[in-house]
């Protein structure tokens, strides 16, 4: 008879699980182990999430994008919306912050270093597969656009894009 582990149980939930409150293994081969360890996780928020909060007006917004000026403006005028929005600046953070935390939208530039958009929409995709994404790109062809789009994205943009436009399809996708 083998010895009981004195491991703690563990919380599955997609491709990932939860042992005291960490995540003990993400199977990406971009993104280390070592840094998904490190990443507290909200178990509290994540389930208030899946069972479908109360979202008021407010969106709490997930944007990526390695131009810091595109994302300064971009998260001065969502915020001046009254919307809360992080913003990393690749795609290995982008999933990294989308695991830490709950998220009604996101939005991703395509081309990106460590970890492209498109990839790291596919990764929180699996995680969860009913957040809003919109995804953009001033340097990305026809083909990365319509793959973003097959993916889950429910829009392509291609910069430079009218803010009004996406005011509105924040307001209409993550609002419902």
């Amino acid at each position: 008879m083998e010895p009981k582990s004195s491991c703690t149980p563990e919380k599955k939930i997609g491709h990932f699980a939860i042992t005291n409150g960490k995540f003990a293994r993400f199977i990406h081969p971009r993104i280390s182990k070592t840094l998904i360890n490190s990443i507290d996780f909200n178990l509290a928020d994540f389930l208030l999430y899946k069972e479908g909060r109360d979202k008021g007006n407010m969106v709490k917004i997930l944007l990526a994008d390695d131009d810091n000026n595109f994302s300064t403006v971009i998260k001065y005028e969502l915020e001046e919306e009254r919307h809360a929005v992080d913003v990393v600046s690749d795609g290995v953070e982008a999933v990294l912050r989308f695991i830490s935390n709950v998220y009604d939208f996101v939005l991703l530039d395509i081309r990106m270093p460590r970890l492209s958009g498109i990839d790291a929409l596919k990764i929180i995709k699996r995680i969860n597969p009913d957040v809003p994404a919109i995804t953009f790109s001033g340097k990305a062809g026809d083909l990365e656009m319509a793959e973003s789009l097959r993916c889950g994205a429910m829009k392509c943009f291609r910069k430079p894009f009218e803010i009004a436009q996406l005011k509105k399809d924040i307001k209409s996708y993550a609002l419902k």
